[in-house]
């Protein structure tokens, strides 16, 4: 089982970066990767002044939830996203890198920012979801 990190309201630092790239059935794949920050305020021991330090992470997502976040999000926009924890690694010129990425597992829009901006809410959970149409005279 994969580590979970949950953020919440972090700000979308960049615009998405778009990859493509065909899946195993031959289909095309969008793959984002942005940035975020989250910002803490603390007081240090006597001080009378908070400090400010931001935090910086970076998240990849996939297939629809890229499309949604494509479409909708871009710098500046206020998310929730709950992400599965990876750590990343490999090797150029003999030096060995490492970096940690969060993969989004969902992500919610807290306010609209411009005018196509996102509507305030949750990304899709199914693309190909449709909800169920209810009959009044049906019986439960």
């Amino acid at each position: 089982m994969m580590p979970i990190a949950v953020f919440s309201k972090v700000r979308i630092t960049s615009e998405p970066r778009v990859n493509t790239f065909k899946g195993r059935n031959g289909e095309d794949i969008t793959q984002i990767y942005f940035g975020c920050v989250a910002n803490e305020a603390y007081k240090k021991k006597g001080a009378t002044e908070y400090t400010d330090v931001a935090h910086f992470y970076n998240f990849e997502a996939r297939s629809y939830k890229a499309e949604f976040i494509r479409k909708y999000g871009g710098k500046g926009s206020l998310v929730d996203i709950q992400a599965t924890v990876t750590n990343q690694r490999w090797e150029k010129d003999g030096q060995k890198f490492s970096k940690i990425l969060f993969k989004v597992i969902d992500v919610v829009f807290l306010e609209k920012i411009g005018a196509g901006a996102a509507p305030k809410g949750k990304a899709p959970a199914d693309p190909d979801f449709e909800p169920p149409s209810f009959d009044d005279d049906q019986a439960f």
